[in-house]
């Protein structure tokens, strides 16, 4: 797996973000983690083998508990999506050093476009084989996995 989501896609921003993810990368495994606890198990397991994370910090404290395991994102691509335009809130997010930076009241044509373009270089560089498969999301605290194609993507 190369690539994760860490949204609530319950949510409306969490769900248009999904949305616009699988139109940009069609037939790619994304994984999907609806809270920022269950992105740090998998970010703590061996073998990490994630290229790319979209993390969409829906309010401030999302993005605080997201700061809070900056240790564990290491050399991952990160596009954040930001709660508000606040220059707080921007210090905060630029210090996780992402690729780029858009706010959860946009629309994310530019956030798909961003991962599209950072898929095909690290395709093209040969750093990364994208599973063809589909939408799976890890939701909970007892970690249940559920597959499927979302919403008939």
């Amino acid at each position: 797996m190369n690539a994760i989501l860490c949204a609530d896609v319950e949510k409306e921003a969490g769900s248009r973000l999904l949305d616009m993810i699988e139109m940009a990368i069609p037939g790619k495994e994304i994984k999907v983690y609806r809270t920022v606890e269950d992105l740090c198990v998998r970010l703590r397991r061996p073998a990490n083998s994630i290229a790319i994370a979209v993390l969409l910090a829906a309010s401030r404290e999302e993005l605080w508990a997201i700061l809070s395991i900056r240790q564990l994102l290491g050399n991952i691509r990160i596009i954040l999506v930001l709660p508000d335009h606040e220059e707080d809130t921007l210090k905060k997010g630029f210090s996780l050093r992402p690729r780029f930076v858009a706010f959860s009241d946009g629309d994310f044509t530019d956030v798909a476009a961003i991962l599209d373009k950072m898929s095909r270089n690290l395709q093209a560089n040969g750093k990364s084989e994208w599973n063809m498969s589909r939408v799976t999301s890890l939701s909970g605290s007892n970690g249940t996995i559920s597959g499927g194609k979302h919403r008939g993507a």
